[in-house]
């Protein structure tokens, strides 16, 4: 049976064989990695039919322009790390049977995907040259993908539109 999760104004539809799941605000993804400091953490978790897992971050500035000044890749960068270390001390804890599969994936040898799904301004949105060359999924991936090899994980920058041929097996959608 096919899964489909709403966050924020898109949809997400994964296909049969997959297991996902919101993280972000799951009791399990509030652990203090470090005293005193609140994880942050990507939006959804899955894991396909083959095993692999994904940690999905969603970005939608269709609709706003970007606020945070910290560079997007190391926002996506910290909150991959303290996703993963959450999800493997929840695990650790027996404190959620859900995220079993990804912690699973995470410690064995299944290929690892951390995804950025990222809607651009559209031309409704003032964004200067420089805000959308930021935004550049082909040259954030290019330029980015070694961030995550401490995971061995691969990086993937999605929208709606690229989504299905990028990560078979799921589609996004506008709500």
């Amino acid at each position: 049976m096919s899964t489909s999760l709403v966050e924020g104004s898109l949809r997400f539809d994964f296909e049969d064989g997959w297991w996902c799941d919101k993280w972000d605000g799951a009791p399990a993804s509030k652990y203090e990695i470090f005293p005193g400091k609140t994880p942050s953490c990507v939006d959804l978790l899955g894991t396909d039919a083959s095993g692999a897992a994904y940690l999905i971050e969603v970005k939608d500035h269709s609709e706003h322009l970007r606020a945070n000044d910290k560079p997007l890749l190391d926002v996506l960068r910290d909150k991959v790390h303290d996703t993963v270390m959450g999800v493997i001390t929840a695990h650790r804890r027996g404190d959620s049977h859900v995220i079993e599969r990804l912690a699973r994936a995470l410690v064995k040898k299944a290929p690892v995907y951390v995804v950025l799904c990222l809607e651009e301004p559209t031309r409704q949105v003032l964004a200067t040259s420089q805000q959308r060359r930021t935004l550049n999924g082909t040259l954030l991936m290019r330029e980015h993908e070694r961030a995550f090899r401490w995971l061995n994980a691969r990086l993937r920058v999605v929208n709606r539109h690229n989504c299905h041929t990028l990560i078979p097996g799921l589609s996004v959608h506008r709500v």
